[in-house]
C-alpha cells in the first residue's frame, strides 16, 4: 500500500458522535471531549471536534466565547467565561514519554449508546512515532472510540502526554483487508505546547514523571478536568448523503505546496537579512514562533529577537545567498524541516572586519503559522582575507555606501565612486573578485576569484 494511501486512511480521524442526548431542550449535532489546561477558562480539544460548529457548548460550563484552531495539527483551544469556573487544570509533563509506558485515556465515547458519564481506559505506548513515521504522534494501545476525540492521554500520575485523536478502524479494514486491533494515536503534548505558546495561552508543567496512582485514584483525580464538548450546527434542508452522520475527515495539506512555501520563506529570510537593519528587523519580527529551539536552547520569541538585534548591530553590512541546489525540504502534516548551504559575508566598518564563508543552516517551520520553531547553523568554510585585503574590502564597502547613497552630480559622491573604483582595481589585482556569473546584485560579495567569477 502506498504511503499516500496509508496517510489518507490514517487521517480519517475519530468520528464525532451523531444524535447525542439533549443539552437542555436542544440536541447537539455531534460531540467530543476536551480538558482544562489553565485556570482562565481554557480547554483543549481536537480541531475536528469544533470545526464548522455554529455553537460549541462545554458540559456544565456553558457556551464558549473564544476559540483558536490549528487544523493541520488537529488542535483547538476554547474558552468559557461563565461564573464559577474553578476546575483544576491538567499539567503537561516535560519529561518525554517512554516506549511501553502505562497510560490512560479519559473521555466521553459513544454517549448515544453508553452512559453520558466520563470513562477511562488504560494501555501502553506501543510506538514513539505515528503512521508514516510522523513524529508528532504516539501510537497507543489504550482503547478509544468515537467521542474520545480531544480527550487527555495521561501517565499514571495524571500528567498530560498527549491528546487522543485517531484510530485505525473499519475504514482501514475495508481499504486493506487488515483487522487492526487497538491501534490508536495521540498527538504529543509537546506539539500542544508550541500551539499554546504561539497564542500566548498559559499552562502548567511538571518536569518529571511523578509516582503512579491506582487507576481508581487516577480517574478520581483527572475526571473533574475532563469535559464533554457539544457541537451545534445549523439545520439544512437536505441532509448530506456523502458520508455517515457525524463523520469528519482531516485533510492533509499538499506536501508540494508546503515545500514551495518554505523554500520561498528561506530565500526571503536571507534576502531580508542582507538588507539594512530596518528591513531585516521588520522581517525578523514576524519570522519566529512564540517559543523557539534556538541553537539547542528553548528561548522565547523576544529573546531570539534580542539576539538577532545584537547580531545586526555588530555586523551592519551583511550579504547572504542560499545555494539553490543545496536546499532540502522534508514536510510532515504540521511542519517542514529545511537544510541548506548559505554563502555569507559580513562587514563591520567600525572594527574594519569583513569575514565571509559558507554556512550550513537548518530550520523547522510551522506550516500553519508559517514561522520558525527551531533554528541552528554552523560555519563549514571560513574565508579569512589577510589584514591588508580585509582593510581594502572594508574601505570599499564604506565608499560604495557613499557612492550609492549620495546625490547625483555632487562632488563628494563623485569622489566616493572614484575611490571605490580604485579600490576595486586593487582588489582585482590581488586575486579578489566581486560577484559571480548569473548572480543578482544583492547576491554579490568579494571572494577569491574562481572560474565563474565576474572579472
Amino acid at each position: 500500500m502506498s504511503s499516500t494511501r496509508s496517510l489518507a486512511i490514517f487521517l480519517a480521524a475519530l468520528m464525532v458522535c451523531p444524535a447525542l442526548p439533549a443539552v437542555s431542550a436542544e440536541r447537539a449535532t455531534s460531540s467530543g471531549t476536551g480538558f482544562v489546561i489553565n485556570d482562565g477558562g481554557w480547554l483543549v480539544t481536537n480541531a475536528h471536534v469544533i470545526e464548522d460548529c455554529d455553537r460549541v457548548n462545554i458540559s456544565g460550563s456553558g457556551d464558549i466565547n473564544e476559540r483558536f484552531v490549528d487544523s493541520q495539527n488537529d488542535l483547538a483551544v476554547v474558552r468559557v467565561s461563565g461564573p464559577g469556573f474553578n476546575i483544576a487544570p491538567i499539567a503537561i509533563r516535560r519529561a518525554p514519554p517512554r516506549l511501553g509506558e502505562d497510560v490512560a485515556a479519559l473521555g466521553y465515547p459513544l454517549t448515544e449508546i453508553l452512559s453520558d458519564s466520563v470513562k477511562i481506559t488504560t494501555g501502553n505506548i506501543n510506538s514513539m512515532i505515528g503512521l508514516g513515521n510522523d513524529s508528532r504522534y504516539l501510537q497507543i494501545s489504550t482503547p478509544i472510540q468515537p467521542g474520545n476525540s480531544g480527550g487527555p492521554l495521561v501517565d499514571k500520575a495524571g500528567s498530560l502526554l498527549g491528546i487522543n485523536t485517531a484510530t485505525l478502524g473499519t475504514k482501514f479494514t475495508v481499504e486493506t483487508g487488515i483487522l487492526a486491533q487497538n491501534v490508536n494515536f495521540a498527538i504529543r503534548a509537546s506539539v500542544l505546547e508550541v500551539f499554546l505558546q504561539a497564542r500566548g495561552i498559559s499552562y502548567q508543567n511538571v518536569e518529571t514523571a511523578l509516582p503512579g496512582l491506582p487507576t481508581s485514584d487516577l480517574a478520581e483525580k483527572i475526571s473533574p478536568s475532563v469535559k464533554q464538548v457539544f457541537c451545534f450546527k445549523a439545520k439544512t434542508e437536505v441532509p448530506p448523503a456523502a458520508s455517515a452522520p457525524g463523520q469528519s475527515m482531516a485533510v492533509a495539506p499538499s506536501t508540494a505546496s508546503m515545500e514551495t512555501r518554505v523554500r520561498n520563506f528561506v530565500i526571503s529570510y536571507h534576502e531580508a537579512l542582507s538588507g539594512d537593519n530596518a528591513t531585516a528587523w521588520k522581517f525578523m519580527q514576524g519570522a519566529y514562533s512564540g517559543s523557539v529551539s534556538y541553537y539547542g536552547k528553548y528561548l522565547s520569541k523576544e529573546a531570539v529577537l534580542a539576539e538577532k538585534r545584537k547580531f545586526m548591530e555588530r555586523w551592519p553590512n551583511r550579504n547572504y545567498v542560499v545555494q539553490p541546489d543545496s536546499v532540502t525540504v522534508a514536510c510532515a502534516v504540521t511542519s517542514c524541516h529545511v537544510e541548506a548551504l548559505v554563502d555569507w559575508q559580513a562587514g563591520s566598518p567600525a572594527r574594519k572586519k569583513t569575514p565571509s564563508g559558507v554556512a550550513s543552516m537548518s530550520i523547522d517551520w510551522d506550516t500553519s503559522l508559517e514561522v520558525i520553531t527551531s533554528e541552528s547553523s554552523s560555519v563549514i568554510k571560513h574565508e579569512r582575507p589577510d589584514t591588508k585585503t580585509a582593510s581594502l574590502i572594508s574601505t570599499w564597502f564604506d565608499e560604495n555606501s557613499k557612492c550609492r547613497g549620495g546625490a547625483g552630480n555632487d562632488p563628494q559622491t563623485d569622489k566616493a565612486c572614484a575611490r571605490r573604483e580604485t579600490l576595486s582595481d586593487n582588489l582585482y589585482s590581488m586575486g579578489w573578485c566581486y560577484g559571480k556569473k548569473h548572480q543578482y546584485g544583492y547576491q554579490m560579495k568579494w571572494h577569491q576569484c574562481t572560474a565563474d567569477s565576474n572579472r
